[in-house]
């Protein structure tokens, strides 16, 4: 607060109290309105607190399967050990996926050192930028091929332990030679991406006679060498084919483990297999 002047001080003495320029109030007064705290307004009610949504990573592992797990776990209770799914060879696969990677590797490395550490003859300054930006799409490129190595799934069988069913998969490692072995229960399987097809393609199957997965005939290189050498060139345009598009690929995803898991659907796949999720979607 500021003082009061010296000279209002003094004509406040010196006034009589009935004058109209002297304040009516006293001094304890003004004192109790000016320590007296403001009022604060009632604090509003706190909102009750709102139980957490699931995320979408429970979801996916919480969907309706189509058939129901009763059927197979009884199944698996009873015979003990069932193969669901057995993938096709994926040597010609992985093999192509190497060499290729490392063509793109070697072709970034040495253009690299050729043009911005070996020099032989100068390089103007735009193609130098634009070599340079040629290798780097290469090196990602032989990156995304090298990663499509991974999480091969090889095989799935269900078993009965612990008085439940287990699903284990064995997987293939982007180093060759290794294999992970993961298990979990159906419950924790999600189909990230089905098999689109055709209805008149997928006729077979409701007969059971894809069972037993689309099969080439083996052939005899020395009996039939057209056919035998025509086969070998169809299978290895598959393999770049599926390096690039993923087709015949179906993507699974288990609860607690990172990633995609690929499931080929060229292998076989047994009808115990619909328990756990569909694998196809049809076209209309």
């Amino acid at each position: 607060m500021f003082s009061r002047p010296f000279a209002f001080r003094i004509l406040h003495h010196q006034l009589p109290r009935g004058s109209l320029l002297r304040p009516q109030y006293s001094n304890s007064t003004w004192r109790y309105f000016a320590s007296r705290a403001p009022r604060r307004r009632p604090a509003k009610p706190a909102k009750p607190a709102r139980s957490p949504e699931p995320d979408d990573a429970t979801l996916k592992f919480a969907g309706r399967r189509p058939e129901g797990l009763g059927a197979l776990e009884r199944r698996v209770a009873k015979e003990g050990n069932i193969l669901l799914f057995q993938a096709p060879n994926h040597n010609g696969y992985r093999l192509g996926a190497y060499c290729l990677a490392g063509f793109c590797f070697t072709y970034s490395a040495y253009n690299s050192y050729t043009v911005f550490r070996d020099e032989i003859t100068p390089i103007p300054r735009w193609l130098q930028v634009c070599i340079g930006v040629g290798c780097l799409l290469m090196t990602v490129m032989g990156t995304v091929i090298l990663l499509r190595t991974q999480r091969l799934i090889k095989t799935i069988n269900a078993f009965w332990a612990n008085d439940k069913t287990t699903i284990r998969f064995t997987v293939r490692s982007m180093i060759p030679f290794r294999k992970i072995v993961i298990d979990v229960e159906p419950r924790q399987i999600a189909i990230a991406r089905q098999l689109v097809v055709s209805p008149d393609s997928m006729s077979a199957f409701h007969g059971g006679e894809m069972e037993q997965g689309p099969r080439a005939p083996k052939t005899n290189f020395f009996r039939q060498p057209i056919k035998s050498t025509s086969i070998t060139i169809w299978r290895l345009f598959r393999n770049l084919r599926q390096l690039f598009t993923e087709e015949d690929f179906i993507f699974l995803r288990l609860q607690g483990h990172k990633g995609v898991y690929r499931m080929d659907s060229n292998g076989f796949v047994s009808k115990q297999f619909s328990s756990i999720g569909s694998l196809v979607t049809y076209t209309r």
